[in-house]
């Protein structure tokens, strides 16, 4: 005959599984933080004039350069990384703050990022453009 358990013993027991698995969790969770620790920092370099900034913060290459930088080095327009991937997959595509909201741009369905636009009228973020005061209210003030 098989003896059975005293419910003391499966007592202990439940409490030996449950602290050997908040003993495990915590090990995983210092693991995964010490690995953390261990990656080294990415340095910013900018792909057009590779300074430490970003590349759509770029202020050594003039404006009308950039565009025909990007398509020399095969970066792609819209997100700056390696043009490897094909735009429906462009990460750029999903972030439409970055892409230029220029006129000419749109009406021509060029999608580019803000910081490369080419255009004389210059790229602006329609949010910013409620704020900026139209010269009518300017005059009456």
């Amino acid at each position: 005959m098989a003896k059975r358990a005293s419910t003391e013993s499966v007592a202990q027991i439940i409490d030996e599984a449950k602290r050997m698995a908040v003993t495990f969790q915590m090990k995983e969770f210092t693991d995964r933080a010490a690995r953390e620790l261990k990656k080294p920092t990415r340095q910013l370099k900018c792909k057009f004039c590779f300074d430490g900034h970003h590349t759509s913060e770029c202020q050594n290459i003039p404006q009308a350069e950039k565009m025909a930088i990007a398509i020399q080095k095969k970066l792609c327009l819209t997100c700056h990384s390696p043009a490897f991937h094909l735009p429906v997959n462009c990460r750029g595509l999903r972030q439409n703050h970055l892409l230029c909201q220029g006129k000419i741009c749109g009406k021509n369905r060029e999608y580019h990022h803000n910081s490369i636009c080419n255009k004389k009228e210059h790229t602006t973020n329609p949010q910013t453009m409620s704020k900026i005061p139209e010269v009518d209210d300017i005059q009456q003030e």
